[in-house]
């Protein structure tokens, strides 16, 4: 019966990166720097399904991110700021935060550290125009995600849990202590800020 009723759902880690951090350490053979026209139909001639979908982001207004390696796109990032951010039933977005809303690495890229690599430079690139912090989220299940926010530095800050019976969603945000660490729990996915 309750089976019936239940007729979707989304589950959520929330992520955050402190508000100061220190600088990525740079790599000669890759360069970060916002997605242009060039880069936009370059996206959409990808042999990546997922690469070329993240078009919609670009479509829709929000701000691209391209990690290059030489004149290759290798990893795509959007991000949407406060008055462009839809996703408040997930999570609520403060004013001076920015949400990366979609990370994206070419297929045969995958694996190599790249996706952390351009969430770190993203940490950058925001916090020097001022934004306060940024925050992501991820599908719970999603590891090759978690990974590579853990790899870049960002910590779980809260859990979303949503769940539509019949055409309601109802909706539970919990928060987490950052940083905390039980015995029984996964550690938590870092800190965005060097190891103290």
């Amino acid at each position: 019966m309750a089976a019936a009723l239940l007729t979707d759902y989304r589950v959520n880690w929330i992520v955050a990166s402190p508000a100061q951090r220190a600088s990525a350490p740079a790599r000669g053979d890759v360069a970060a720097a916002m997605l242009d026209d060039e880069g936009a139909a370059a996206l959409g001639r990808s042999p990546t399904h997922k690469v070329r979908n993240s078009l919609s982001y670009t479509r829709a207004g929000l701000q691209g991110r391209v990690l290059m390696l030489g004149s290759q796109i290798v990893a795509i990032a959007h991000f949407a700021a406060f008055g462009s951010y839809e996703f408040g039933s997930i999570w609520p977005l403060g004013a001076e935060q920015i949400a990366l809303v979609d990370i994206v690495t070419e297929e045969r890229f995958r694996g190599r550290g790249f996706a952390a690599r351009l969430i770190r430079d993203a940490c950058d690139h925001y916090q020097q125009l001022g934004v306060d912090s940024l925050i992501a989220f991820i599908w719970w299940t999603n590891g090759p995600s978690i990974r590579a926010f853990r790899k870049a530095g960002w910590t779980r800050v809260g859990l979303s849990v949503e769940v539509k019976i019949r055409s309601v969603w109802l909706r539970v945000r919990i928060p987490l202590q950052r940083g905390v660490l039980r015995p029984t729990q996964d550690p938590p996915i870092g800190s965005c800020s060097a190891p103290r």
